[in-house]
């Protein structure tokens, strides 16, 4: 053999080592995703998934509609049925796919990738020959003859976690529960790809929001029962499918008769309600499950604390808790006999939620803590906003420091005590306030649902009076102070957790919320506290004028150095410590009280 033939010898040798670990990559029998996930995908003791007791399933994993989720509960499948498409595509699909799958947070995926996703690949032979890195929690590499395709999997709980790489699907499990905000960051992912779908699912929580929006949006399938005795064909719902007053309940058509689990919900059938629309959606009751009776969903609804999560968690369906509710009715009857004003002599509160424009609430204090309104509505600029704070007098504004922090800052760098930055933490507020504020950074931390419970309070309760405006600016007030509802879902040890969560544009809503802590901060006084009034003689006396009656009062002020940011004792035996009272009074004194700051730093200085 000559050289040139043992050179061929070897590049022959060479190829056929660099194919074989491709050739040795077995090639899918089927290509459809049901019968794929039928032929390989394995429950973690090694058994074929059982589509005749899950018959709702086989639809839902074929629909290959670009747009596709569906509502459910925790125990009808939803993984089983994530996983089997997400793998079948990795393996079928014309070339190599690259999908995103994200959970709520890390801990979830961190769950997920541990106890689901590891057995379900180990229970199959298929794929365990298929898929590379198994223990890395965040990618997964499905091997195909062609290459890779590769999943990723990350939480959706913070912005930073969305990846910076293109990808062909995104995958969205427990979408309620994720960021809104981040999940968007994660759909840019696929806006360059030929694929671009997308999968959304999981429990709802409260209409107009996360699954309970999309679906409103989508084919709204739902499983129809058919009655074999009046022919009517309806879908499993609360409490119109059910026989609660038997003694031993049971399910029903839409006439009263008897419906079983084995002869006719086992048979039923998907039916869109809409055909064309942006999404295939389908909702999932546990009533599907073979193991859920109608007795047994009647007991737990009996048992439980928490109606609407029940109607999430057994219905798959949004509902509300019911408490606080705003709707326009409420804000028709807040409205006083006042128009929207261009300027007032206040002293007024001023809150402010800046986005694409800034939205504002002024209002001042009236008899028997209620909130009269004076203008409410939005300025383009943060020039308007100085102005603003101008023509109404505003002795507190609080202002949204997380949308545009630099233009915040020096907003409320601009007005020495009587502005503040607010936030919403991530983290619980300790202590029994919902309100904790530095005066040294001036800025406020706000506990959102707390806060926003009870500026939906004084709507509800009529405590707040509201201007009439011009009907465009009306209809914007009605529709943002009406555009977050309340619910509760599951939190952290599956203990109930209250939110208010926004369906629309909410800018006013946060800004009325902004403009009640405003008022509690110090926004006027209708009067001056008694405690003030009370003081035991001596010290310095004060002069100052009255912030609501414009009229001059005289004050004890004691040895206290006063400033717009409150009130430091200089005394520890004192009878007035810092707080709401001191300063409400320094609002109503404070140019008086200005000049015994400078006297009394004069005299320390000398």
């Amino acid at each position: 053999m000559n050289s040139k033939q043992l050179k061929r010898k070897a590049a022959f040798e060479a190829l056929a080592t660099a194919l074989r670990p491709a050739m040795e990559i077995a090639a899918p029998k089927c290509t459809e995703p049901f019968a794929w996930a039928r032929e390989y995908v394995r429950t973690e003791r090694g058994h074929q998934l059982d589509f005749d007791a899950h018959s709702y399933m086989p639809q839902i994993i074929a629909d290959q509609s670009p747009q596709k989720g569906f509502m459910c509960e925790s125990q009808v499948g939803k993984t089983t049925m994530a996983i089997a498409e997400v793998f079948s595509l990795c393996d079928t699909w014309e070339t190599p796919l690259r999908i995103i799958y994200t959970m709520h947070t890390d801990r979830a995926v961190k769950e997920f990738s541990q106890t689901r996703f590891k057995p379900a690949v180990e229970a199959s032979p298929y794929l365990r020959g298929k898929i590379g890195g198994i223990d890395n929690m965040e990618r997964k590499s499905v091997m195909r003859r062609d290459g890779q395709s590769i999943i990723f999997f990350k939480g959706a709980s913070e912005n930073q976690q969305a990846l910076s790489e293109p990808a062909d699907i995104v995958v969205h499990d427990e979408l309620d529960y994720s960021r809104p905000d981040t999940l968007t960051l994660y759909q840019d992912r696929i806006a360059h790809s030929s694929v671009a779908w997308r999968r959304a699912f999981g429990t709802p929580t409260v209409p107009g929001f996360g699954l309970a929006a999309l679906w409103d949006q989508s084919t709204q399938a739902e499983w129809m029962v058919r009655c074999p005795v009046c022919g009517s064909e309806d879908p499993i719902t609360w409490p119109d499918s059910f026989a609660l007053d038997a003694a031993v309940p049971y399910y029903i058509c839409r006439h009263g008769h008897e419906l079983t689990w084995e002869d006719h919900i086992q048979h039923g059938r998907w039916v869109r309600r809409k055909q064309d629309a942006g999404w295939s959606f389908y909702r999932i009751p546990r009533a599907l499950m073979p193991n859920w009776s109608a007795e047994r969903i009647a007991k737990s609804f009996e048992e439980t604390e928490f109606p609407h999560i029940w109607i999430n968690q057994v219905m798959g369906q949004p509902s509300t808790s019911g408490e606080l509710t705003i709707d326009e009715a409420i804000i028709n009857a807040c409205m006083g006999e006042h128009r929207d004003a261009d300027a007032d002599a206040g002293p007024c509160f001023l809150g402010a939620d800046p986005g694409a424009v800034i939205h504002y609430m002024i209002g001042k204090r009236a008899d028997d803590d209620r909130h009269k309104y004076v203008s409410v509505g939005h300025v383009n600029t943060w020039d308007g906003l100085h102005r603003l704070m101008d023509l109404f007098n505003v002795r507190c504004a609080v202002i949204d420091g997380a949308y545009d922090p630099t233009k915040a800052r020096e907003f409320v760098a601009a007005y020495p005590g009587r502005a503040w930055l607010a936030y919403y933490p991530s983290q619980p507020i300790r202590g029994t306030e919902p309100i904790r504020s530095d005066r040294n950074q001036r800025k406020v931390d706000l506990g959102r649902t707390d806060t926003l419970d009870v500026s939906a309070a004084r709507l509800i309760e009529q405590r707040d009076i509201l201007p009439r405006c011009d009907y465009d600016t009306h209809r914007e007030l009605v529709s943002q102070l009406t555009a977050m509802v309340r619910g509760t879902k599951l939190g952290a040890n599956n203990l109930p957790v209250n939110f208010w969560q926004e369906v629309r544009a909410d800018h006013l809503r946060h800004a009325h919320n902004y403009a009640t802590v405003a008022a509690t901060l110090g926004g006027g006084i209708p009067s001056l506290p008694d405690v003030y009034k009370n003081m035991p003689a001596g010290g310095s006396i004060v002069t100052g004028i009255d912030a609501v009656t414009g009229k001059e009062v005289t004050l004890s002020a004691r040895d206290y150095v006063i400033e717009p940011e409150g009130v430091i004792d200089r005394d520890p035996r004192a009878p007035i410590p810092p707080g709401p009272a001191s300063d409400a009074a320094i609002i109503a004194t404070y140019p008086a009280m200005k000049k015994i700051i400078d006297r009394l730093r004069k005299a320390e200085n000398q």
